[in-house]
């Protein structure tokens, strides 16, 4: 039974005699064949998942850390991990089917581990930990690698121990707490939180966030998911009242709404093209079907798949940190020059071996990174082929949801139950229009003051504009041009008349009245360039005018001003 205790001082190894040889860090062993034309079959390698996380730096939380890691290696190998372990002493144990190497680097103070064990299947599984103090924080870098003789799937997973060293609550990234948990987002205060840290620069973890369709859960459990990828990814669960201030504080092309899901990446701004972030709406999720399953249950597995994937990036290097070989390496050499200065030839010849013999771990390390960088290529491409096959299938699901609204409307046997007063007008659009057509804060202030003769009119107006003019304009081709028809001819049953109301260069300084701020960015000022218009009167108890546009990106008709006369030249 090879066993190897190291001093914590000098890194260097006391061997304990056996008859096993020591076997390589980097990959399982490959037998060669009797055949000697034949070349052997080399395990596929990959990457699952890395996270690099930091808390505020001292002893107790260094040790607290350490001991979490090592005690998830006793809970799997309680014979092989020496009670020292727990004073951060390094070790080493192989077995047949079982490396575990701890080291410590005295010069920088980084630790490191790294345990390897074949799994039920007969992949090998390899799991590194390394923690370092700098400046005035404490860092824990966790990989997770696998190795198989095929290529077939295997579980995304990261080891216990990350998501319990979370649990402690000392995890930050730039100013949101990291948690193995969903954090909740129910009101405006938590909101501005929200968009601060969404617009962060410093910012290293994805935020993925879950809204709840009206009536019903989320698509998946958000706690579940979060510790599914925790230390990864932020998971947010936010209310319907919360989501609609998100909306209003970064407009509804940078939200989501109504069952939808969307991850916002690091480094984001509000100029980024949209796709950048991306938006799966309830009804895509219901119907997802990929290599990963059908359904939530499918689409869930993929969005971890992403976030995974995001983690082992090239382009992430949020998640850098020196390998165990690296480690292991630079404190051999520690010790080495240690006994070179000493003038002890004996010990500094045992270094030279261990430095040789690293030096071959480090180009057997090489080929297996060089291996998932390949992989990595590939997985892209998939991906890339992946998103074009969604976008097809989007404009296929628009089509069935056209034809779905038809159906609904066709079988619809109660009247829409209209509000009679202004004051009721935002919380029934709210209930009722979710996702479809929004209230922008200067439409909500003429209500408060409107002394239109018909509020009923006001309000059938807007359903029309949430339904059958959005139809119109989400549809594609016949179900498009018979939504527009069944608006036109609804106007004009109501009175209605239809048409755009000023052009950019004829605002002139009228501006103030027909641009609302939307969002935040270079494109946060939107011209209201349609309205609905009834009366010709100059009095406003009897002249409605309605000022919308219609946001291509989270397609929502968004409503600036009601149900008042905007000025401009001839007014």
């Amino acid at each position: 039974m090879p066993k190897t205790q190291r001093d914590p001082r000098s890194g260097q190894a006391a061997k304990v005699k056996s008859s096993q040889k020591h076997s390589p860090p980097s990959a399982p062993s490959v037998q060669l064949p009797n055949n000697p034309g034949r070349v052997p079959r080399l395990p596929f390698a990959r990457e699952l998942g890395r996270a690099l996380i930091s808390g505020p730096a001292n002893d107790v939380h260094r040790t607290q850390l350490l001991r979490r890691i090592v005690q998830w290696a006793r809970s799997k190998w309680a014979d092989f991990v020496p009670d020292g372990a727990f004073a951060g002493q390094p070790f080493e144990v192989v077995r047949a089917g079982l490396h575990l190497e701890v080291s410590f680097d005295a010069e920088t103070g980084i630790w490191g581990s790294r345990f390897e064990h074949l799994g039920e299947d007969g992949s090998t599984w390899v799991t590194e930990a390394m923690l370092a103090m700098h400046e005035d924080l404490v860092l824990l870098g966790v990989r997770n690698v696998v190795s198989r003789m095929d290529n077939a799937q295997t579980p995304l997973t990261m080891p216990r121990f990350l998501r319990e060293c979370l649990g402690d609550g000392i995890f930050h990234d730039a100013a949101f707490p990291i948690s193995a948990n969903s954090i909740t987002i129910d009101d405006h205060a938590a909101v501005i939180d929200l968009v601060k840290h969404l617009l962060d620069g410093r910012r290293a973890l994805p935020v993925v966030l879950i809204t709840q369709p009206k009536d019903a859960p989320p698509a998946f459990p958000p706690d579940d998911f979060a510790r599914e990828v925790a230390g990864l990814a932020h998971v947010v669960a936010i209310s319907p009242d919360a989501n609609y201030s998100l909306s209003e504080l970064v407009g509804t092309s940078w939200s989501a709404f109504n069952g939808s899901i969307r991850t916002y990446l690091p480094q984001m701004t509000l100029s980024d093209p949209l796709p950048r972030h991306k938006l799966i709406v309830g009804l895509h999720i219901a119907e997802f079907d990929g290599p990963e399953g059908k359904g939530a249950a499918g689409f869930r597995e993929s969005l971890k798949h992403q976030l995974f994937a995001h983690s082992v990036s090239p382009k992430n290097s949020s998640t850098d940190f020196p390998t165990f070989a690296a480690v292991r390496r630079k404190a051999a050499l520690v010790s080495a020059r240690a006994q070179q200065a000493s003038g002890d030839l004996q010990p500094l010849r045992e270094s030279v071996q261990i430095l040789e013999a690293l030096n071959k771990d480090a180009e057997s390390e090489t080929r297996t990174w060089k291996q998932l960088a390949e992989e990595y290529d590939a997985l892209r491409e998939a991906s890339e082929a992946r998103v074009n096959e969604l976008e097809a299938q989007v404009a296929a699901l628009r089509h069935g949801l056209a034809e779905q609204r038809r159906a609904a409307a066709a079988s619809a046997s109660e009247p829409v139950d209209y509000p009679d007063s202004y004051s009721a007008i935002p919380a029934w659009v709210d209930t009722t229009m979710n996702g479809r057509l929004l209230l922008h804060q200067r439409a909500k202030r003429g209500l408060k003051n409107a002394i239109y003769e018909d509020p009923q009119t006001v309000a059938e107006a807007l359903d029309l504009l949430a339904t059958h003019y959005r139809n119109s304009r989400v549809e594609l081709g016949d179900a498009a041009r018979r939504a527009k028809q069944v608006f036109e001819q609804r106007c004009q049953e109501l009175g209605l008349d239809v048409a755009k109301s000023i052009s950019p260069t004829q605002a002139g300084e009228y501006e103030r009245e027909y641009y609302v701020t939307y969002g935040t960015g270079r494109n946060s000022s939107r011209l209201l360039e349609w309205h609905l218009k009834k009366g010709n009167s100059r009095a406003d108890r009897h002249c409605l005018r309605i000022y919308y546009f219609f946001d291509e990106g989270a397609q929502v008709v968004v409503v600036g001003s009601l149900p008042g006369h905007l000025e401009n030249q001839l007014t």
